[in-house]
C-alpha cells in the first residue's frame, strides 16, 4: 500500500470508529456536534474521512467518553499489568487479524475474550473483533450441538 492509500484507509477507519461511537451513544451528527463542541462541518469532515482529527478535537472526543487511543489505532490501551496484560495483548492481536492465525488459535482467542468479559476483566474489542468472536461462538455452538 502506498503512503497516500494508507492515509486514506486510516482516515476511513477512524471515521468508522467515530461513527460507531456516535451511534452507540444515541446521537446523530448534529447532536454529537453540539454535545462535544466540535463544529458540525468539522465533525462531518472527520466522518467522511476528508480531514484528520487534531489534538483539540481528540481532547473534546475524550471528554465525550471516547478512548482516543482506540479511535486513532483501533486498539484499546491495555489497563492491565503482568500476565493479564500479555493475555489481553495476545487476544486483541489475534482478533485484529484472524487470517494470520490457525483456527484453533482464533477459537482460543475468542473464548478467552468472552471469559475475560464474563469475569470482569473485560477488554474493549472493536466491532470487527466482536463480529469475529460472535462468528466463532456460533460456529462452536453448531459444532458441539
Amino acid at each position: 500500500m502506498t503512503a497516500p492509500t494508507r492515509d486514506v484507509a486510516l482516515l476511513r477507519a477512524i471515521a468508522c470508529r467515530l461513527r460507531w461511537h456516535i451511534r452507540r451513544c444515541g446521537h446523530n451528527v448534529l447532536s454529537f456536534s453540539r454535545a462535544s463542541g466540535i463544529p458540525h462541518s468539522t465533525l462531518h469532515d472527520y466522518l467522511s474521512g476528508r480531514r484528520k482529527i487534531n489534538v483539540a478535537a481528540c481532547e473534546k472526543l475524550g471528554r465525550m467518553g471516547i478512548d482516543t487511543h482506540w479511535l486513532l489505532t483501533g486498539r484499546q490501551a491495555c489497563r492491565y499489568s503482568g500476565d493479564l496484560a500479555q493475555v489481553c495483548h495476545a487476544v486483541t492481536s489475534v482478533l485484529d487479524d484472524p487470517c494470520d492465525y490457525s483456527d484453533s488459535e482464533v477459537e482460543f482467542a475468542a473464548a478467552t475474550a468472552e471469559r475475560l468479559r464474563e469475569y470482569g476483566a473485560a477488554i474493549l474489542i472493536t466491532p470487527a473483533q466482536a463480529t469475529v468472536v460472535a462468528g466463532i461462538a456460533a460456529h462452536l455452538a453448531r459444532r458441539h450441538a
